[in-house]
């Protein structure tokens, strides 16, 4: 490895790391499960009205997302 792709890789590395860094300052989450509960109650809400159309299903789900969060 020649030195330059060595400086290179490690500036790609420390801007990876800082970004992770700032990232843990802004207090994000460990998982995704609360998103995971949000799509699978989602889902559940619109496989119980499968009937209606699609300009519906969108203002269900608008709906509810404005409801709830």
């Amino acid at each position: 490895m020649n030195t330059s792709l060595a400086i290179t890789r490690s500036d790609q590395l420390w801007k990876s790391i800082s970004r992770f860094m700032d990232e843990l300052e802004l207090g994000l989450p460990n998982t995704n499960n609360a998103l995971e509960g949000l799509f699978s109650d989602l889902k559940t809400k619109v496989r119980v009205h499968s009937g209606i159309s699609r300009d519906h299903r969108r203002k269900l789900l608008d709906e509810y997302i404005k409801r709830n969060y």
